[in-house]
């Protein structure tokens, strides 16, 4: 009957290990557009794989931790090893949390190009011009690299 109990252990925790698996892979994937909720989310299913591993390990080495320490002690072993179990799972539960509550990227507009940043970069809040929208150039700014001759502006021809 213990083998039994056993087997569905294993079971069940298999089960767990891969949608722990899964949440792992997923977030790696995430993590360029989840930025850090992804990364907290990746380390908070690490740590409770590492719980669920520590766990299944637990069950299969108590026979031997009562027959090194004997009964009298066995209480002693089974409360330390509960309380790393339970700070294990606190911390990647608690990680799980902050992933869902962490600040993500601003979503990027779908008409607009995926090399194109929403927002610009640069020294100032407001934008590259501080003191408000600057007077267009009537020559487009050249872009690095190979470019055709400058034409002349278009106008009257006198």
């Amino acid at each position: 009957m213990s083998m039994g109990y056993a087997f569905v252990n294993v079971l069940l925790s298999l089960v767990v290990a891969v949608l722990l698996v899964v949440g792992v892979v997923l977030m790696a994937r995430g993590r360029k557009e989840h930025g850090s909720g992804a990364t907290l989310g990746l380390w908070g299913c690490v740590v409770l794989l590492f719980g669920l591993i520590l766990g299944v390990v637990r069950s299969f080495t108590l026979p031997m931790i009562v027959e090194m320490v004997g009964t009298q002690s066995v209480s002693v072993v089974i409360l330390i090893e509960n309380v790393i179990q339970t700070a294990v799972t606190f911390t990647g539960t608690g990680l799980l949390i902050w992933a869902v509550i962490a600040r993500r990227p601003p979503a990027r507009d779908p008409r607009q190009p995926a090399w194109q940043s929403p927002h610009p970069q640069g020294p100032h809040p407001q934008g590259p011009h501080p003191q408000g929208p600057q007077p267009q150039s009537p020559h487009p700014q050249q872009q690095p690299g190979w470019q055709h001759p400058p034409q002349p502006p278009a106008g009257p021809s006198y």
